[in-house]
């Protein structure tokens, strides 16, 4: 015979209170125990308390042990109670679930610590999968708690989420409160709902809030059992919440989860990708022109459902548009070249050091560009000229039909695959894979992308994955291509849209004419016309809502999905005039600031007032150098465009202003194409002088900083002749001073020689200050290179000389830079010679004056030079300090011969340790 099932809990413990004589509110001043809780316990509401609540009331009412085991049976029993089927439970699973390993590491620990009662907000863009990875990680430990799991939609996508008050109701009826019992004021059913959870052993889900207000009336007692919460919001208002930011799967995972999408598909006859494309949408098996698609089946490619549509699907979504099937991110940035301590132009310092490579920005489709859309949101099909339609169907519009006679050519026959052959719509394909990886690709890691994308491939057989690869590169068609059924990313991104105001609607919009990778609330004030301030409020919405990620330093970006997003809505809600203007304010703000922070690095500029700007300061040079690295896509890219514009003199003006500066920056990498634009732009003008500065600034970008002496030396041979012909003696000067350099690097001595001194005679004769230390440094380095050590010596003492003397010095700043490069000269040419001691005082002149100077591939040279005297007057221990020294200033600077130097002197020096 069966044990007989445990009596309830709350007539049990109503009569050991009236055993014991006790009242509520006794029993409650005795146990610690709230006399509504202990109230709600009798009536049923609670029918399963927590063991320490039970232990409480059971030393309260003194029972024998006995007793005590039977009312803690009778809570166990009341916790063990099932959720009424339909009721808040889980979603369906994922089977091809992917990815994600960390993300499921945090919500599995964050519930079984001593931490248990943790609230866990899970946040991030729209189609990153939040939902679908609560549920997974909740279908693992669910087992934990005695009441399973409670999952609950609070529809806070919708135009009216789901309240409080009505939230509570559907909870407490899955803690099985029957209608009847749901209190019907706001305060005694709120009341009633935290007695309820906090007795009750239970995961609770709060899927999809709106915000922060939603939730807190939806929290247990803080320490009672734990909470998950998916949001696009990071809901940052809830106290002591513990967040996860879930990112864009990398592509190795996105990959093996488009795999584990499509693994086991069947394919049609390999015709070929674009045969295949054009016969699944035609009937049969003809080709449409490349780069074209069909309309596709309306019983499974449905144009984008409105929100609210697909909550009854049977995976996981996100609410309101089918989002976030699957799982997302698996894991939780001229002068004259300057070689060896060699001059720049002007004299000017030369920062050798942060290499930091530009990006490109992806040139934007055209955004004025009409296309007639499939019933499946796809282009219209079109077939190549000749190509006959399958049978009974109508060619495409504009393409004339074959004859009828001529039979509709049908499918090939379908060869067996034999054991070495690869069916095409294997996962384990190279190429596939391959394709697979790009599609990956194409949708950013983004999850419900993926899962769209893999839909589309396995109900299309006669698809390979190469060619929708293809199909879904064109940014122009990409979202309206990734909608399959219910689901569509266009329809997340606008859940999360129309979840704006009408401020930050346009923020986000206009952010689509913003190229770089990211950027700061700046342009966003500039393309809007709103003060700083409250753009930093508006991108602050947009980051909370998932339309924008942001880093640690303040800066914005946008998935690539939701850029296009952007593009496609700013086309759709502002005019053409309006974008036009805005795209024209921004770049002439970008372009404005450029030149602003270029002249703070002319000589004297630095201490002159800048133009006053109230978005950004660069009135210093550290502020203008950061702001120039910084935002130097932004401003490349309106550089660009003004020159694709015909704004030849506003180009010129840019270039000219980032002359001094680009010797701070030299391996920028597009200071060739800043000065090529420049160049062609003074060309445009009509203006030789300009066009032949310009030329030299070509000359300097390509042999000092793409490490290109053959074309530097025909640029500056080139602005040698343009300066000649418009009478610029400087120019001209400048030119063979690069000729010079180009000469040595290619092995052409004499020739070097023969133009650095016509370079100081030009420069002589010109006055020039700054220009003739620059020429007589690159002599000394061409007579250096031939063996003329004491002619080399002698021109740089010279040169000493002529910086000395305030009658003929140039600019502080310049002065002290030729000054240190002339000593390093100098010290390379004594070495030679072999007068140590006289290498080693040029070499220690140079650094004291490094103090002013601050350039580190000067300073690692003095130390080499003084490095190499030392040794040479028998001083090893000194030596080695200095060359150690050394090797940290190259590291700085970046250059690689001085370090390689400096580590070969530091290896041959060292102490043997056998």
């Amino acid at each position: 015979m069966g044990q007989s099932p445990p009596r309830p809990f709350g007539p049990l413990l109503r009569a050991h209170r009236h055993t014991a004589g006790l009242t509520l509110d006794e029993l409650s001043a005795a146990s610690g125990v709230t006399a509504r809780a202990v109230g709600d316990m009798e009536r049923g509401h609670s029918r399963g308390p927590q063991a320490r609540t039970v232990q409480a009331l059971a030393d309260a009412l003194r029972l024998d042990p006995a007793a005590r085991d039977a009312l803690l049976a009778a809570a166990r029993a009341g916790r063990r109670r099932t959720v009424p089927g339909g009721l808040c439970a889980l979603p369906m699973g994922t089977p091809d679930f992917a990815g994600r390993t960390e993300e499921l590491r945090v919500l599995r620990e964050g519930i079984g610590g001593a931490d248990g009662g943790v609230v866990l907000v899970v946040h991030g863009a729209p189609g990153l999968g939040k939902t679908a990875l609560v549920a997974q990680a909740a279908r693992e430990v669910s087992a934990r708690h005695t009441g399973g799991c409670l999952f609950l939609d609070l529809r806070g996508l919708d135009p009216e989420p789901l309240t409080p008050y009505d939230a509570q109701a559907r909870l407490l009826r899955a803690l099985g409160v029957s209608d009847g019992d749901l209190p019907t004021g706001a305060d005694d059913r709120a009341a009633l709902y935290r007695a309820t959870v906090d007795a009750a052993d239970v995961l609770l889900v709060l899927d999809n809030a709106a915000d922060a207000s939603q939730v807190l009336p939806l929290l247990p007692t803080p320490g009672t059992g734990p909470v998950w919460v998916t949001s696009r919001r990071a809901l940052t208002a809830l106290p002591a919440a513990r967040r996860l930011l879930l990112t864009p799967l990398p592509t190795e995972t996105a990959t093996h989860l488009l795999a584990e999408i499509t693994a086991g598909r069947t394919t049609a006859p390999p015709y070929g990708d674009a045969l295949a494309l054009a016969g699944e949408g035609l009937g049969g098996g003809l080709p449409p022109v490349e780069g074209t698609s069909r309309g596709d089946s309306p019983a499974d490619l449905r144009s984008p459902v409105e929100p609210g549509a697909g909550a009854d699907l049977a995976s996981p979504v996100e609410p309101g548009a089918g989002a976030d099937l699957s799982s997302p991110a698996e894991a939780a940035s001229p002068g004259s070249p300057t070689r060896g301590g060699e001059p720049t132009r002007g004299g000017e310092p030369t920062r050798s050091g942060d290499p930091t490579p530009g990006v490109e920005p992806t040139p934007g489709a055209d955004p004025t560009r009409d296309v007639e859309l499939s019933p499946g949101g796809e282009p219209a099909p079109t077939l190549a000229p000749g190509a006959v339609p399958a049978s009974g169907a109508d060619p495409s519009p504009g393409v004339p039909a074959a004859p009828r006679t001529q039979p509709a050519p049908g499918p090939a026959p379908v060869p067996a695959l034999g054991d070495d052959d690869v069916d095409p719509g294997d996962p384990g394909d190279p190429e596939e894979r391959a394709a697979l990886a790009r599609i990956a690709e194409l949708c950013g890691g983004l999850p419900l992308a993926l899962r769209i994308a893999g839909n589309r491939l396995v109900t299309r057989p006669g698809w390979t994955a190469s060619a929708l690869a293809d199909l879904l590169a064109a940014e122009d068609h990409r979202l309206a291509r990734l909608t399959a059924g219910d689901l569509a990313v266009r329809s997340a991104f606008r859940l999360s849209y129309e979840q704006l105001t009408d401020p930050a609607r346009a923020l986000f919009r206009r952010l689509a004419l913003v190229t770089g990778a990211d950027f700061t609330p700046v342009l966003g004030a500039v393309l809007t016309g709103s003060p700083l301030e409250r753009v930093e409020e508006l991108t602050d919405e947009l980051v909370e809502l998932g339309l924008l990620g942001h880093d640690a330093a303040g800066r914005a970006s946008f998935h690539d999905l939701l850029r296009l997003y952007a593009r496609r809505t700013l086309e759709a809600e502002e005019t053409p005039e309006a974008r036009r203007a805005a795209e024209a304010t921004l770049r002439a703000w970008l372009l404005r600031t450029a030149r602003t922070a270029g002249r703070r690095f002319e000589p004297g500029e630095d201490t002159r007032p800048a133009d006053s700007d109230p978005l950004v300061d660069v009135g210093d040079r550290n502020a203008a150098q950061l702001w120039l690295r910084e935002e130097h896509t932004h401003w490349l890219t309106a550089l660009r465009e003004a020159a694709a514009a015909g704004e030849h003199a506003t180009v010129v003006d840019v270039a000219e202003s980032m002359h001094w500066f680009s010797d701070r920056w030299p391996f920028w990498g597009h200071w060739h194409e800043v000065f090529a634009l420049s160049r062609d732009a003074a060309r445009a003008l009509g203006d030789l002088t300009a066009e032949a500065t310009h030329a030299n600034y070509l000359s300097w970008a390509h042999f000092h900083c793409r490490h290109d002496p053959a074309t530097g030396a025909g640029l500056a041979l080139e602005a040698a002749a343009l300066a000649e012909r418009a009478g610029d003696t400087e120019q001209e000067a400048w030119a063979y001073t690069y000729a010079a350099h180009t000469a040595v690097t290619l092995a052409r001595y004499e020739p070097a020689v023969t133009y650095a001194r016509r370079a100081a005679a030009l420069f002589e004769a010109e006055g020039s200050r700054e220009g003739l230390p620059t020429a007589l440094v690159t002599l000394a380095r061409s007579l250096r290179s031939i063996g003329r050590y004491e002619e080399a010596v002698d021109t740089l003492d010279r040169l000493l000389a002529l910086l000395a003397d305030p009658a003929t010095a140039p600019a502080p700043h310049i002065a002290d830079y030729s000054t240190m490069n002339a000593l390093c000269g100098k010290a390379l040419a004594l070495l030679e010679l072999r007068r140590w001691d006289d290498a080693r005082r040029a070499a220690e002149r140079a650094l004291e004056v490094d103090v002013r100077v601050g350039v580190p591939v000067l300073r690692g040279q003095a130390l080499l030079c003084r490095a190499r005297s030392l040794a040479g007057l028998g001083q090893r221990a000194d030596a080695l300090t200095a060359a150690r020294e050394a090797l940290e200033a190259a590291r700085i600077a970046g250059h690689t011969t001085q370090r390689a130097e400096a580590e070969e002197l530091i290896a041959r020096w060292e102490p043997s340790t056998t």
